[in-house]
């Protein structure tokens, strides 16, 4: 999961800026404008996955590790969609067993 986050990130930057040459460079479109928003809202996306990957792997925040793992199983929300959507059902597969729920209580108090 922080594997696949951390392309989409870079993916992310990079289009990100390039958008943002692509808008300065011309005038404002619709179209300019709509692919920066989105582009927006995928980095956003793409920062929770990444801080709840951190989370589960520091057995912190169960709640932020589990929404992150279900959104790796989003299309499009992973790059490698197929290897993210495998690794989110894993990841919150063995999110709700009783066991991973005590190790994350433990490190937590």
């Amino acid at each position: 999961m922080l594997i696949t986050t951390a392309i989409a990130l870079v993916g992310d930057g990079i289009l990100g800026a390039s958008q943002v040459m692509l808008i300065s460079e011309s005038e404002i479109s619709p179209a300019n404008l709509l692919s920066l928003v989105t582009t927006t809202i995928w980095l956003i996306c793409h920062l929770f996955v990444f801080s709840g990957s951190l989370e589960l792997i520091r057995l912190r925040g169960y709640q932020t590790a589990w929404f992150a793992s279900v959104m790796c199983c989003i299309p499009c929300v992973s790059p490698l969609f197929l290897w993210g959507f495998g690794i989110g059902i894993v990841s919150v597969f063995l999110l709700r067993q009783p066991a991973t729920k005590a190790l994350f209580s433990k490190s937590d108090g």
